[in-house]
Formats: structure tokens, sequence, C-alpha cells
């Protein structure tokens, strides 16, 4: 026997059904193979459009992250303007609250102590006297 005919022997159909029975064996064989292939284009697709979902949501951070950070100036650049405005504007309320005060007789009462009993929070409450 040379190569080709061991080639062309090795090729000859394995199981020829002839019956339905036959059939319905080539089916129980084949049927879990097929349903496999199925469930990893599922699951293939699937990765996909997940990826495709990762991919969108990162861009939304990203958008949001520079929307944030712009004109706010970065903490790693040393440049927290956002910061600096937020103490300019309650050190101006806190000047018109004084005003206030003064002006309608109110005196500060001591300070809050913080929880390390060293420095007051900058909270304001007001008595009338």
């Amino acid at each position: 026997m040379n190569l080709i005919e061991s080639l062309a022997a090795s090729l000859e159909p394995v199981y020829e059904p002839t019956t339905g029975y036959g059939v319905a064996g080539l089916l129980i064989i084949t049927i879990p193979m097929i349903l496999t292939a199925l469930g990893t284009l599922v699951v293939i697709s699937r990765q996909n459009s997940s990826r495709k979902d990762i991919t969108e949501v990162k861009a939304g951070v990203k958008a949001t992250k520079d929307q944030v950070v712009n004109g706010h100036g970065s903490v790693e650049d040393g440049a927290d303007s956002l910061r600096v405005d937020l103490d300019a504007k309650f050190g101006e309320m806190f000047k018109q609250m004084a005003e206030i005060r003064d002006f309608i007789g109110m005196t500060p009462p001591d300070p809050v102590v913080g929880p390390d009993d060293t420095q007051p929070y900058d909270v304001q409450v007001f008595s009338a006297e």
C-alpha cells in the first residue's frame, strides 16, 4: 500500500447512516459540538460588545475629567485655583456676615474647636445678646 492508497482509505467515511436510527445517532454525536461552537460565537460577540461599551465609558470618564479640570488647574501642577476661588468666596461671605452681625448688634460666640482641640473650625454660630 502506497501513500496515495492510504490517504484514500483514511478519507473514506467512517460512519454513514442508512436508517433513521443511524441519523439519530449521528445527531446525538454532532449536536454537542454544534452547540459548543454556537456558544463560543455568542461569547465572542458579547466580548466585542462589552469592549465597545467599556471604550465608550472610558471616553465619557475622560471627557468628564477634562471638563472638571479645565479652568481649575491641576493638583499635579501645583495650581488649585478652584480651592483658591472657594476660599475667597467663603472669606467674602464671612466678612459680610460679620458686617450684618455688627449692624444688628450680635456678638460672635467662641470658635468651635476641631477634633484635635488645636484649630477651630470656620463655623460661625451667632447668639443674640
